[in-house]
């Protein structure tokens, strides 16, 4: 029989690992601009000190939700493309991971409406069942695709532009690949 007890503790677990994710999704694309041979000030990691603002302060500093939707999209493709991997880069969707974060703190503080809660006869099934989604998805996030970021200063300039075309929806997806294709034997050769 399913108990209320071991899915509050999957659900802290998911929690965190919800928010590990974000934290380092954030580190990674930001790097350059964090530390630039300095220590984190306090302002920088007020900021990010809470789940929720780190939420927002990634969106924020990509501009909005579909500007950090296409610099993710570019760097799949610019890895799939021009790194010889032989694993895909994922692309995270912030606002599911938030949307399961803010359930799974709902399921954190049952004790508040026990009614509605332990209480209830579906809740600790429902519960369970969106472990598995959650499960899932952060399956397909880290085992199934692996997380990384490619730094834009680390790029030529010509693929400095095209990213940036990219991102601003100058060029779509399919004109980034064939582009990416007829770059790669030039690039490959610096």
């Amino acid at each position: 029989d399913r108990l209320a007890k071991p899915l509050l503790y999957a659900a802290i677990e998911y929690r965190l690992a919800i928010e590990r994710f974000v934290f380092e999704l954030y580190y990674l694309i930001n790097k350059e601009n964090l530390f630039k041979g300095k220590e984190v000030d306090d302002k920088q990691l007020k900021r990010i000190e809470r789940y929720k603002s780190l939420v927002s302060v990634l969106y924020e500093d990509a501009g909005n939700k579909e500007i950090l939707r296409r610099v993710l999209l570019y760097n799949k493709i610019h890895f799939s493309i021009l790194v010889n991997a032989n694993f895909n880069l994922s692309i995270p969707d912030i606002s599911i991971l938030d949307r399961y974060w803010h359930k799974l703190s709902d399921i954190c503080h049952f004790q508040h409406k026990p009614l509605e809660t332990w209480l209830a006869s579906n809740w600790i099934s429902e519960g369970y069942n969106l472990l598995k989604d959650i499960e899932h998805y952060i399956f397909e996030l880290v085992i199934k695709n692996k997380k990384g970021y490619v730094q834009p200063s680390t790029m030529p300039l010509e693929l400095q532009e095209l990213r940036n075309q990219f991102i601003s929806g100058k060029v779509n997806e399919e004109q980034l690949k064939v582009r990416l294709n007829l770059m790669k034997p030039v690039i490959g050769n610096r």
